[in-house]
């Protein structure tokens, strides 16, 4: 749909079932490129090892603490992360979203529990439903995806230029505590 040919996941995780998906993703657009993006040196060094393909790579990094540099060259780009933002402490995921915002992709595709979450301070590790739309005045998204989990698990895109301004840190921490009263 958005004709997206570099993926960056972050963060990549064991790559259990996205291999087959990119896999029939570059069948059908030769061009794609994919980057695997994890804060653990383990599962960076596994994946290495498991998975050669000239158009997969991977890279340690903490999203949180700053942008994704050195991205290859593409037409159109998107950072994928489904399955993070849930876990994180509250002050990780502005960190987080903010240094999405700052790198050099077109999109952002979040997970979210749209319309059904809530905004929680909790110890990175543990989890709770965020939903982005809980925050206010953050930008409209582009399209909401239902995963049509029970849980009403949602992938939601960004244009990532609608996000490069937002005030994280102030809209959301504010959202957090407008909630909590």
């Amino acid at each position: 749909k958005y004709n997206i040919d570099l993926l960056v996941d972050a963060p990549c995780g064991a790559m259990t079932w996205m291999p087959s998906v990119l896999e029939r993703i570059h069948e059908a657009r030769p061009s794609f490129k994919y980057v695997g993006v994890d804060i653990v040196p383990s599962v960076i060094a596994n994946n290495t090892e498991r998975i050669k393909h000239k158009y997969i790579a991977f890279r340690q990094h903490d999203f949180s603490s700053g942008p994704i540099t050195g991205l290859p060259r593409s037409t159109k780009s998107a950072i994928f992360s489904r399955d993070a933002l849930q876990h994180l402490a509250y002050d990780v995921i502005i960190s987080a979203l903010e240094s999405f915002a700052k790198t050099s992709v077109d999109y952002l595709i979040i997970g979210s529990y749209y319309k059904h979450g809530t905004l929680a301070e909790i110890n990175t590790g543990d989890y709770f439903p965020f939903d982005v739309s809980k925050v206010d005045d953050f930008p409209t998204p582009l399209d909401v995806i239902s995963e049509e989990t029970p849980d009403f698990k949602h992938m939601v895109v960004f244009e990532r230029n609608a996000l490069r301004n937002f005030p994280f840190k102030e809209k959301m921490t504010k959202s957090l505590k407008n909630q909590k009263e």
